[in-house]
């Protein structure tokens, strides 16, 4: 028996779904435990603001996780790589590599299960006539 039926297809979906929701929450924390506990500034309202700017671009896209929006996962996968190289750049730093190792990894992950995503939902690339 043949292990490529709906069914499997369907749950390697929700798989990559829940590896990207995961790897979404954790860059999301990652950042927020950095930006108020390691290296915070000044305010809260200055350290709030820096922590939701460095996020935004993520917020943007989680629910076309949510809802399996291919060209939202698309985005993401390319948006994953700001992260990255953020997390490159913290890597340099002694006092944030462990951080920034982290950043590396999870980017890498989400940059990765999103694209697998997209090629199991498939680009929607039809055209819609008014």
């Amino acid at each position: 028996m043949s292990n490529n039926g709906p069914g499997a297809i369907i749950q390697s979906v929700k798989i990559l779904q829940m590896v990207n929701l995961i790897s979404l929450g954790s860059i999301f924390s990652l950042l927020a435990l950095y930006r108020f506990f390691v290296d915070p500034f000044g305010s809260l309202l200055t350290s709030t603001t820096v922590l939701l700017l460095q996020v935004a671009p993520l917020l943007f896209l989680v629910f076309g996780v949510i809802f399996l929006r291919s060209r939202q996962i698309f985005y993401l996968a390319m948006v994953s790589l700001l992260y990255f190289t953020h997390g490159v750049v913290q890597v340099v730093d002694p006092a944030s590599r462990i951080f920034g190792l982290a950043e590396v990894g999870f980017a890498l992950l989400l940059c990765i299960s999103s694209a697998y995503l997209v090629k199991k939902l498939g680009l929607n690339t039809k055209i819609e006539a008014d």
